[in-house]
């Protein structure tokens, strides 16, 4: 097995010259190839493990707070990324709650945000109600990042606004700017 020696989490000072095990590099990366500063999803090509990592700058200007971390995700969370990356996702709202539950809040977004358009579309309800009654905070501000693809695709633009208009929530400030964003697309397309 690939990742079989590996533990369930691990870091590595990479600013101070610790490493991950070798065995890392084995993993089939999905999102990202570089190894850059990023976060990524990595797959055990062996037994088909799922892991998160995350390479992270300190910013302190010595470079030395330069960390790796690697976690291996549980297979709730591997069922979740599945079915938002490859479109199975039935039930939007069921789906969104899983990945609320099982996914931390970067790959949360990470993963919302690589959704293919037929994808987003059958999540948009769930994306909207759960953007409309969350409090301001980063999911909000997340929500409201992701949510910003359908100011310029009509299609998604119209559900949006219909959705929003459906509601019996009040809106909140990000969610009457995105209404305006959308508006005015609208008018400049026309």
């Amino acid at each position: 097995m690939t990742c079989g020696a590996l533990p369930d989490s691990l870091s590595a000072n990479t600013g101070r010259s610790e490493y991950l095990p070798d065995t890392v590099l084995k993993l089939k990366r999905l999102w990202n190839t570089s190894f850059s500063n990023d976060l990524d999803v990595m797959l055990c090509p062996t037994c088909g493990a799922w892991f998160e990592w995350h390479d992270e700058t300190a910013w302190t200007g010595s470079g030395n707070g330069d960390s790796e971390t690697l976690k291996r995700l549980p297979p709730e969370a591997w069922v979740v990324l599945e079915r938002l990356l490859h479109g199975d996702v039935g039930d939007g709202f069921a789906v969104l709650e899983a990945a609320r539950t099982h996914l931390s809040d970067d790959l949360r977004s990470r993963a919302l945000g690589r959704m293919n358009d037929s994808t987003f579309e059958t999540m948009l309800p769930a994306l909207v109600e759960r953007f409309i009654t969350t409090p301001y905070d980063l999911e909000n501000l997340a929500l409201y990042g992701l949510l910003r693809r359908v100011e310029t695709r009509e299609p998604l633009r119209a559900r949006y606004l219909a959705l929003v208009g459906a509601s019996t929530h009040p809106l909140p400030a990000r969610a009457k700017y995105l209404v305006e964003l959308c508006e005015a697309e609208a008018r400049k397309q026309r």
